[in-house]
């Protein structure tokens, strides 16, 4: 059976060495620490001029915290260390070799700049973040609190549709873009599934209303992307269930709630609200007639082309939209009829965060970023089953997560941004964590 611990005591398999690091943290660094995690599920304001939220000035504190520590155990993570080393060393390579090798557009300005700064300061949120979860018993409670987080947020998005008929594919949600809404969707809505599931009392409760305000939110927004994202991550979050507990009916009562759900919706919705998530979602059908499905394919020509082109160093970070690539080397989709301006085919986004990246920053930058990936994905895969085995399930959402945001990031261009390298430092902290625990290595 699936055990039914609360929240706050799912690190109990590693309770001495917690209670040696929670002593050691300031109780403000913890709070600030949370406070980072929340405010990442509501993205709304970045810091003039450098474009990183507002949580950057909160995370530097809690940085300085972490890395400064007398005797702090470098060792401990000189995997991390090296790979973050490398894709930062690939980024700087990219810069320069397309200044030696004079690639035509690339000018070095404070874009630029600005850009490399921006990727130190994500790579310095994956790698402390890392290290807090894994030393920490801080873990539990970063899920809640993304999934309590997340809820408000979904309640915000059905507030839009009923106030300002904000409902359905380009109906211009105001808070935040459909497609933003979209990504923190697939990153943060199986924290709401974990409230919903793997908590006891009143958790459980607000996770369970949560869970359909969730459905009905991802449903009106519109996002095909997001769809995708969440239901990979609802398969990977059930499949962890299942292998950590086999034979327990958890999974199987996970699944019949959500198609419960849905059910309600697609009988007892008013058409108003039924029939712009019924077209979005019918466009799965004909997608090869679809002018946005169309466009992702262009981008991902486009990306292919200049990678052709610019194989090792890439064409230097922020510099897709500036470089143009002729029609005449594109397969325009009969969808266009034959026609589409040149000027709009090079300021149009990536939809590809992968491609973008393997265009920007060639091999330099994309090899060491990939190991990073598969070290996350595969590693990630068995320290989550283990954590589960224990009953620590605050882990399972947190690799979910990842698995559909990292999904959805296929037809998005999200890479930059803090949420992203928060969650891949979150799958971090839950592999080293897991060694820490094999080994009977105290933090």
């Amino acid at each position: 059976m699936i055990q039914q611990p609360a929240t706050t005591h799912l690190a109990h398999s590693s309770a001495p060495a917690v209670q040696r690091v929670r002593s050691g943290y300031p109780s403000i660094t913890r709070a600030l620490f949370l406070l980072f995690a929340l405010y990442l599920v509501f993205p709304l304001w970045d810091v003039p001029l450098l474009g990183l939220s507002l949580s950057a000035p909160i995370f530097y504190v809690i940085a300085a915290e972490v890395l400064l520590r007398p005797r702090f155990q470098w060792r401990t993570y000189r995997r991390w260390v090296v790979l973050v080393y490398l894709f930062g060393v690939g980024l700087l390579f990219s810069h320069f070799g397309n200044i030696l090798l004079a690639t035509p557009d690339y000018v070095f300005n404070s874009g630029k700049l600005i850009m490399l700064v921006r990727y130190s300061y994500w790579l310095l949120v994956f790698f402390c973040t890392m290290v807090l979860i894994s030393t920490t018993d801080w873990g539990p409670l970063v899920a809640t609190l993304s999934g309590l987080g997340i809820v408000v947020l979904a309640a915000l998005r059905l507030g839009e549709a009923v106030l300002y008929g904000r409902w359905g594919a380009w109906s211009g949600p105001q808070l935040l873009t459909q497609n933003s809404y979209g990504i923190q969707f697939s990153e943060f809505a199986v924290y709401g599934l974990f409230l919903a599931i793997l908590t006891v009392g009143q958790k459980r409760l607000l996770g369970s209303i949560g869970l359909v305000v969730l459905i009905l939110a991802i449903a009106g927004n519109g996002s095909r992307g997001s769809l995708i994202g969440t239901s990979v991550s609802t398969v990977v979050f059930v499949l962890l269930l299942a292998l950590s507990h086999p034979g327990n009916a958890r999974p199987l009562w996970t699944l019949l709630v959500i198609a419960s759900v849905i059910a309600a919706f697609v009988n007892f919705a008013p058409s108003s609200w039924l029939e712009p998530v019924s077209e979005r979602y019918a466009t799965f059908q004909r997608i090869e007639d679809d002018k946005s499905y169309a466009a992702r394919l262009l981008m991902n020509q486009k990306a292919e082309y200049i990678f052709r082109h610019n194989p090792i160093f890439g064409v230097g970070l922020g510099n897709f939209k500036e470089t143009s690539v002729p029609l005449t080397e594109i397969d325009l989709p009969d969808v266009y009829g034959g026609y589409y301006s040149q000027s709009h085919f090079d300021t149009k986004s990536s939809h590809n965060s992968y491609l973008q990246l393997l265009a920007e920053v060639g091999l330099v930058g994309i090899v060491p970023f990939a190991l990073l990936l598969a070290t996350l994905a595969v590693k990630g895969f068995w320290a989550t089953l283990a954590h589960a085995k224990r009953g620590e399930f605050w882990a399972v959402p947190v690799y979910a997560s990842f698995i559909g945001m990292s999904v959805h990031l296929w037809a998005l261009a999200g890479l930059t941004g803090t949420v992203i390298w928060f969650a891949y430092g979150l799958v971090a902290g839950v592999i080293v964590r897991h060694s820490k625990q094999r080994e009977g290595i105290a933090a």
